[in-house]
């Protein structure tokens, strides 16, 4: 049976919508990429960063990734693109880490371990003024293959570029304290009463 050329390229492009919807990380964009979980919970997809490229969380290419994001509220510091410290402590809950590594370790069962160590620098990331960088761990499984990231911040940025770890922070206290220190004053010295004068 013959079939028209409007049929098959109607049919061809029904499966690829078929195709495209039944792939979760199709994604080019990294909250999107992380949206979808599975069943029990977990994300079915990773942010690669480095590459830009949203990898299926179980998969060879996750593993393989040398840098990548599972939790969405990372996204909006948007790492791998911002290379700018002034950019990304701009942006709110974000801090600007200027140096620092990550540990890798890959087991296999119970057989062996492979650890791997590399530099974690001027990447812009999800954090606060004290705390500093946030969502530093990620573990995953593919079958026996476990694999564990931790990220370590030795120095970084939050609101400004100039001051590096919580200097800044301890800064705005005192400024704070100081300011409501003084103006208890100010407001004391104000309101208490002149004593009359003495003829």
């Amino acid at each position: 049976h013959h079939q028209s050329p409007m049929y098959s390229a109607a049919f061809a492009a029904l499966l690829l919508a078929v195709a495209a919807h039944g792939d979760p990380c199709d994604q080019s964009d990294c909250a999107a990429c992380l949206e979808p979980a599975t069943e029990d919970g977990q994300r079915a997809c990773a942010w690669c960063y480095p590459t830009q490229r949203c990898v299926e969380t179980r998969s060879l290419e996750s593993a393989l990734c040398p840098a990548f994001v599972r939790e969405p509220e990372v996204c909006r510091c948007a790492p791998g693109l911002i290379d700018d410290c002034h950019e990304c402590v701009s942006r709110p809950g974000c801090v600007w880490v200027s140096k620092g590594g990550l540990n890798q370790t890959t087991t296999l069962g119970n057989t062996f371990a492979v650890h791997t160590q590399s530099s974690w620098e001027n990447v812009c990331w999800t954090g606060g003024l004290f705390r500093g960088p946030s969502n530093l761990v990620d573990t995953y499984k593919l079958n026996k293959v476990s694999t564990s990231t931790a990220r370590e911040a030795d120095e970084w940025s939050w609101g400004q570029c100039g001051m590096r770890n919580q200097s800044f922070g301890y800064l705005v206290v005192m400024l704070v304290v100081g300011g409501t220190v003084g103006a208890a004053f100010i407001i004391r010295t104000c309101s208490t009463p002149r004593s009359a004068e003495q003829y």
